[in-house]
């Protein structure tokens, strides 16, 4: 009985093996023809986009430390480095909280300038 389970299994592998090699000629010959150019120039646009975007995020976060400033409000302190840290181990995820932390510590600064 054991040994006709594990033949089952074996059969059920073998299969998938099978399966996924398949999968990968047919997503590697798609490939090589240049199936999937333009779902990549697509997502490079995308990306590049996103990085002109980041100045806005800065600019929020300056904007509102300031608008805490002058209507009375406590200022917010926001973890920054783990945030830092979290965004070095996700591939630059939260790059635009990032930012928004960099601006408003920096709109936070300007006001004690003065």
């Amino acid at each position: 009985m054991r040994s006709s389970g594990l033949f089952f299994i074996q059969i059920l592998q073998t299969g998938r093996d099978h399966m996924l090699r398949r999968l990968h000629d047919f997503i590697k010959e798609k490939y090589e023809n240049g199936e999937y150019q333009q779902a990549a120039d697509s997502y490079y646009s995308w990306k590049s986009s996103i990085k002109a975007d980041i100045t806005d995020d800065y600019q929020l976060g300056y904007d509102q430390a300031r608008s805490d400033f002058e209507n009375h409000r406590s200022f917010h302190h926001y973890p920054d480095k783990i945030v830092s840290l979290t965004n070095n181990a996700f591939d630059h995820k939260s790059e635009e909280v990032i930012q928004f932390i960099r601006g408003y510590n920096a709109g936070v600064e300007s006001t004690k300038i003065k």
